[in-house]
């Protein structure tokens, strides 16, 4: 064997784990978790085993808890959550629970509460309860039953499927502090509490009841398809409407122009009182006969009908209303009834307020220009006398060109606190892009010429060293280290292969 040979192939070997570099990425592993099926003992959803996918139906047995916990997401698919026992889910307002759906065929991923679930308990603090989550494309449906749903965000990605974010059958539940985008709210029956919501651009109505409900401080604003309706009160409906705002609500491209504040149909017995309902097409409108209720003490005005009898024969008195105006004639204006169409009833309103109700709620209008934004923004509801502050904020590359408040500028402010809001109030804010930045001029590139002559100065000459021959270094190329051990070691080899045949020679 020749001694040689080993050397040689370690060599080889170094030679070719120099060359040849192989890199190997490894992606994170995926985390999350699947589910289906019926979930039989208490269960916790942490945001560390998050996302939690439903790959078939989900439901919670009878008796069980399920608690989802803040900033998990459920991304629900096509699928349902049956809740049978109790669910309990509870986010954060800075890390909040996302439930993602999906509609497919018109319909869409729903979380069902049975009757046999559980209902939340205020004094206990127990029970059903879904609180500060998200929820995009998922609707809520509850059956004689009190969950509370508070602290919300509704949204729907598909535009005129879901309606309705939540329904409610014979169910007193909690409705409370939510936002709901492009939806709706359905209820039949019963009491539930419907509060301090904000209804931004519903599909069609934003509240629809037939019920003892307790409709309170709401705003609702911008419905523009469907009925284009805020509240539509049905036959047998006894539900309290108070404190409302509610504007805005136009069917796009309507001719004449239709969309109602409040539609009261088939002579519900609903108290309407302390509501402000302003810029509809039609502020109330009466269907189908008499409402029985009181209705008083709003203030509707700025529609372009203030009330509107739209099939109703029956004469209807609304005493104690502020219209907007003290002229009598003005306000018969805004009355649509018998001087419009002979077939329908008649309308009075004296007495009528002289001056609007404090009790019922105003608003501030937020608006920002493009390259930057308000906080709060939109439709705010304030009270009389109160105040709001306001954050304007530029985007990257803006500056605030001016802040309008009533179309009076307060400056080029960042922050300004309404104050003593005594009615309808605007602010707006504009930017602009900063203004981009012109070179200074180079003093060398372009002098100043000097009218005066230079003093010329003399200077010493030094006479130059004489270069001794052949002191230059010649140049040595440079090498990264890979390189030049390989060149040491092609040497190395190329010197044993010289010494090899040299011995082969003598032998």
């Amino acid at each position: 064997m020749n001694k040689a040979g080993p050397s040689l192939l370690l060599v080889a070997l170094m030679i070719s784990s120099m060359v040849i570099v192989t890199t190997v990425h490894f992606g994170k592993a995926q985390s999350g978790t699947n589910v289906k099926g019926i979930i039989y003992s208490e269960t916790t959803w942490t945001q560390a085993n998050s996302p939690y996918t439903f790959t078939g139906p989900v439901a919670v047995a009878a008796g069980v808890t399920l608690t989802i916990q803040a900033g998990v997401t459920v991304n629900m698919s096509r699928y349902d959550l049956q809740v049978n026992g109790t669910l309990y889910a509870i986010g954060t307002s800075s890390n909040p629970i996302n439930l993602v759906g999906t509609v497919s065929s018109y319909d869409a991923s729903e979380i069902d509460f049975t009757s046999i679930s559980s209902s939340w308990n205020q004094q206990t603090s127990s029970g059903s309860i879904i609180q500060f989550a998200v929820l995009s494309d998922v609707a809520i449906n509850v059956n004689n039953v009190s969950p509370k749903i508070d602290n919300d965000s509704f949204s729907d990605n598909y535009f005129m499927i879901l309606n309705a974010g939540i329904s409610l059958d014979n169910a007193s539940a909690i409705i409370t502090n939510n936002i709901f985008n492009s939806l709706g709210l359905n209820i039949n029956y019963d009491s539930p509490i419907i509060s301090n919501n904000r209804f931004i651009e519903p599909i069609s109505t934003a509240i629809s009841t037939s019920s003892n409900a307790t409709i309170s401080n709401n705003t609702i604003s911008g419905a523009s398809s469907g009925a284009a309706s805020g509240i539509v009160a049905n036959i047998n409906d006894n539900s309290t409407i108070v404190g409302n705002l509610i504007l805005n609500n136009l069917l796009a491209g309507s001719s004449p122009p239709t969309g109602e504040g409040i539609t009261l149909i088939n002579e519900p017995n609903s108290t309407v009182e302390n509501n402000t309902i302003v810029d509809n097409p039609e502020g109330i409108d009466i269907a189908n006969g008499l409402p029985t209720g009181l209705i008083e003490y709003n203030n509707i005005y700025g529609n372009l009908y203030n009330v509107y009898l739209s099939t109703s024969t029956s004469n209807i008195s609304l005493p104690y209303n502020w219209w907007g105006t003290t002229d009598t004639q003005a306000i018969n204006q805004t009355m649509y009834d018998y001087k419009d169409d002979y077939g329908l009833g008649n309308v009075t309103f004296v007495p009528f307020l002289t001056s609007p109700n404090t009790q019922a709620p105003t608003f501030v209008n937020a608006t920002a220009g493009a390259g930057g934004s308000i906080s709060p923004s939109g439709i705010v509801m304030t009270n009389y006398g109160g105040s709001q502050s306001f954050t304007i904020t530029p985007n990257s590359g803006y500056y605030i060109v001016s802040v309008l408040v009533n179309r009076s500028s307060v400056g080029a402010v960042s922050t300004y606190t309404a104050q003593n809001i005594d009615g309808a109030t605007t602010i707006s804010a504009t930017f602009a892009p900063n203004p981009t930045p012109t070179p200074a001029q180079s003093s060398t590139s372009n002098p100043t010429p000097n009218p005066t002559s230079p003093t010329q100065t003399t200077t010493s000459t030094s006479t130059p060293s004489p270069t001794a021959k052949g002191s230059s270094s010649p140049t040595v190329p440079e090498f990264s280290p890979t390189v030049l051990l390989f060149i040491i070691l092609v040497v190395s080899v190329s010197a044993l292969l010289t010494a090899r045949k040299r011995r082969i020679r003598k032998n």
